[in-house]
């Protein structure tokens, strides 16, 4: 869930706990819909022999490929030895998801340079980890950070108390 997502529950609900509890329920069941469709849709394709790999990931590769300005005939290469060895797809997958982080540090800086009364701005990100939530924290003239929290026990409404009484510094 996303900062300003939170903002939104907590200003417009008429009980934020309960819109917020629904609010995860719904994402929840969204989650546990797409990762059934993915098994089914890689069983399926394992039956009709196709590949390993789903044009998704491929997408996101070659996303991540364009952000970096990787040349034309790089971007081939590594696009082929994906479609073709699996350790590659993940490795490729998982430099894209670190510039995933990398993105977020950006997005939680410049929340906090649109606050310039805040001393400190996070968002939360339940979608990128299957089963942690990544909490991105900036501190002003200090720095960023990380912290992964287990889904099932993730509170924005306690995590966003604590930061208020400045419990997380």
């Amino acid at each position: 869930m996303s900062y300003e997502t939170l903002l939104e529950i907590m200003e417009n609900a008429d009980d934020p706990q309960q819109a917020l509890k629904e609010h995860k329920e719904k994402q929840q069941r969204e989650k546990a819909a797409r990762k059934a469709e993915s098994v089914l849709e890689r069983a399926q394709r394992k039956a009709e022999g196709k590949p390993f790999f789903t044009n998704e990931q491929i997408e996101k590769i070659q996303s991540w490929l364009s952000q970096i300005k990787e040349p034309g005939e790089d971007r081939r290469t590594v696009l082929e030895k994906c479609k073709t060895n699996p350790e590659a797809l993940d490795y490729y997958l998982e430099r894209a998801n670190k510039d995933a982080q990398f993105n977020r540090r950006q997005r939680v800086n410049a929340l906090l340079n649109k606050n310039p009364d805040k001393k400190r701005a996070y968002i939360s990100d339940a979608s990128t980890d299957t089963h942690n939530v990544i909490l991105t924290v900036a501190i002003r003239g200090v720095g960023t950070f990380e912290m992964l929290i287990p889904q099932a026990k993730y509170n924005p409404w306690l995590l966003a108390e604590m930061i208020e009484k400045e419990m997380i510094h």
